[in-house]
């Protein structure tokens, strides 16, 4: 029978039972290991404390996620590749699959902070930082919409190197980052000290006459706007490269 090649929900539903079915065990592996990691916050109640098991969890949850792409695209005997649905549909049950996982992770963190906080009268950090971001100044805001773009486009980099690369996925995403990051610095070393900022009066008649730094200063303002973009970008790119997987 020719597969229907309409986007069908009800494919994906058959994907992600098969999913359950064949990673039930990892699966509870995974929220057993974020159950124990964040009923730490029922001793270590301090605001620290808090963010760094939400951290954890949080790094745990991505290094899960990848885990899982990889055996699904790379495995040798593939039978999700073949699988009678087209690219979008299994891509989209990817993402779907990964929107799952961070919701266990979100309430089971949430649950526990609960009980933390009832029990033992623990200050929430959320709340905390809520107060604080409701009384920053739009700077702050920018550096933390900066901080989300570019935490969002990191990870969609490595979902990319995990359906693109075979062996060391991570390895391989993490040191092209670096090298990025230091071909930036590098960059912006040189034009500082081309623009030599030690004989300028004033900074700020600097930056009304210099052309770069009123770039810079436009691209740190508008970042987080870019940052989504190219997250977008990327993740089409991601799409492309597990068509390019199922074509092969």
């Amino acid at each position: 029978m020719v597969m229907d090649n309409k986007f069908s929900l009800n494919r994906m539903g058959l994907m992600l039972r098969a999913d359950w079915i064949e990673y039930q065990k990892s699966f509870i592996i995974f929220a057993t290991m974020l159950l124990g990691v964040n009923a730490i916050m029922l001793r270590a109640t301090s605001e620290q404390a808090q963010v760094a098991i939400f951290s954890i969890s949080f790094l745990t949850t991505l290094l899960f996620f990848y885990s899982f792409v990889g055996k699904k695209v790379h495995r040798e005997k593939n039978r999700f590749l073949t699988l009678p649905a087209s690219g979008i549909e299994k891509f989209g049950e990817m993402l779907l699959v990964c929107l799952i996982l961070f919701c266990v992770y979100l309430l089971i963190h949430a649950m526990l902070l609960g009980i933390s906080g009832l029990v033992n009268g623990a200050e929430i950090w959320v709340f905390q930082q809520k107060e604080i971001a409701s009384s920053a100044s739009s700077y702050n805001f920018n550096s933390v919409g900066i901080a989300i773009g570019m935490s969002t486009f990191v990870c969609i980099f490595l979902f990319i190197c995990s359906i693109a690369f075979r062996k060391f996925p991570l390895q391989i995403g993490i040191l092209c980052l670096i090298l990025y990051g230091m071909i930036c610095t590098y960059t912006v070393y040189h034009f500082v000290k081309m623009d030599n900022f030690e004989q300028l009066n004033s900074i700020k008649g600097f930056m009304h006459s210099n052309a770069m730094v009123e770039t810079v200063f436009f691209l740190h303002t508008y970042s987080f706007w870019g940052l989504g973009f190219a997250s977008a970008i990327l993740l089409y790119v991601s799409y492309l490269k597990l068509k390019e997987k199922q074509i092969r």
